[in-house]
């Protein structure tokens, strides 16, 4: 059996030990903060350095998307690098690029949640906004908290129906209009349980990742030198 690393947005996190639970499954899996996302150039560094660090792996697999472009150019040498086929991991989620069309371009979802990010949400502003309502009330926590951390009146949240999910929807909906979305979790299973996709892209030994930016085809293998650097 070939030796499988894993190297994943933090994101993912309850989604993927759910999976492994389910599906009795032993996965050796690296998180990488999700606030990395915020500078991909240093994203594109950090992944770049992990899988530099884990040659000794048959495949290694991101599981990540174009992410801001921190995937140009990432390349292995030694090993085969996986990852989705995917703009970011919104599309994982919905377990479609045609879905995250629409999404993007039809309902113009910008700033969303699901359970994969909200414990970062809560750190930044839930803390706080619980705070004030304790010392001042709710009306009045919620003008503060609109002076001090201006955010839309509305977001969308990608749902999978767990006890999680709710929770984070009351919590949401006592500050904000929310609109749920039905969650897909078949491509990461087909990631993790290693089956055939056509949003899952292989790169043999050697190559690098290019990224197309269309729904269809997101990224490609590249043969010969690296240009990656180029965008650093």
């Amino acid at each position: 059996m070939k030796s499988r690393k894993y190297i994943a947005c933090q994101i993912y996190k309850p989604y993927l030990e759910r999976i492994l639970k389910e599906e009795k499954l032993c996965a050796e899996v690296e998180y990488v903060d999700i606030e990395a996302h915020n500078e991909p150039r240093k994203l594109r560094e950090t992944l770049q350095e992990r899988i530099d660090a884990n040659q000794d792996k048959d495949e290694i697999v991101l599981l990540y998307g174009i992410c801001g472009n921190a995937a140009e150019g990432l390349r292995s040498e030694k090993s085969e690098l996986i990852l989705f086929r995917v703009h970011d991991c919104l599309a994982v989620l919905l377990g479609s690029n045609i879905r995250y069309q629409e999404m993007i371009e039809i309902h113009k979802v910008g700033q969303w949640k699901c359970e994969g990010n909200y414990s970062v949400y809560l750190q930044r502003y839930g803390r706080q906004y619980y705070e004030y309502v304790r010392r001042y009330g709710e009306d009045n926590a919620r003008y503060i908290m609109s002076v001090l951390n201006p955010e839309p009146d509305r977001t969308d949240y990608i749902c999978f129906g767990t006890d999680e999910d709710r929770e984070n929807i009351r919590h949401l909906r006592q500050t904000k209009e929310v609109t749920v979305w039905e969650g897909d979790m078949q491509l990461l299973k087909d990631m993790m349980l290693q089956r055939a996709n056509d949003m899952i892209l292989h790169v043999k030994a050697g190559g690098s990742i290019h990224c197309i930016y269309d729904y269809e085809t997101v990224m490609q293998e590249r043969r010969g030198p690296c240009h990656g650097k180029k965008h650093r």
